[in-house]
């Protein structure tokens, strides 16, 4: 309701009504809200404390003008306002940033961190991964030194066996497990 209301005061302040107070302005604003929206307005307290603010300040001032005056002898037209004047404009007051986007922008941010606290874990889980991945390698290896340790210990026994007591099929294993074994590890 504020801001319906500070929109019709708005209107009227940037129609211009030469000779109005401001005092008027806001008695035809009150007159139009009733018109508008059929209810008296009943925070104009609060509106008082607001209307100081950028955000509810009318936009318009003094640009609009229904008259004009020849300035020049070919007879072009202009706005009824001396356009020899210099018009001395604030750029330092500058409109805040509204409700819907304030929060934009918190969002931005929220979500600015959180990628980069996402990339962070993502970092952090990849250099748990690959050491986990180089600590399972060396245990491998490990193992595979363990187990080529234990086949030649085994292979070894198997070249050294005694033959003697053999039988004669058992004599033929041991002799073709030998070749095989003088293969493997390159013994002539």
């Amino acid at each position: 309701m504020v801001n319906e209301f500070n929109q019709c005061y708005n209107k009227l302040v940037g129609e211009h009504y030469s000779g109005w107070n401001d005092d008027q302005i806001k008695q035809h604003a009150r007159e139009l809200f009733h018109q508008n929206k059929n209810k008296h307005f009943v925070y104009e307290h609060v509106w008082v404390m607001l209307k100081i603010d950028p955000k509810w300040k009318a936009n318009t001032p003094m640009q609009r003008s229904s008259k004009k005056v020849r300035t020049d002898e070919s007879g072009a037209y202009t706005s009824s306002s001396n356009v020899d004047s210099s018009f001395d404009i604030d750029d330092s007051e500058v409109r805040p940033l509204g409700q819907k986007a304030a929060k934009k922008e918190k969002r931005k941010e929220k979500s600015k961190t959180n990628e980069q606290d996402v990339d962070g874990e993502l970092n952090q889980i990849r250099r748990m991964l690959k050491k986990h991945k180089e600590e399972k390698l060396q245990a491998m290896e490990n193992l595979a030194n363990k187990l080529d340790n234990y086949n030649f210990g085994s292979d070894y026994e198997i070249l050294l066996k005694d033959t003697p007591g053999m039988s004669e099929q058992q004599l033929k294993i041991h002799e073709q497990m030998c070749s095989i074994l003088k293969v493997k590890y390159n013994i002539p």
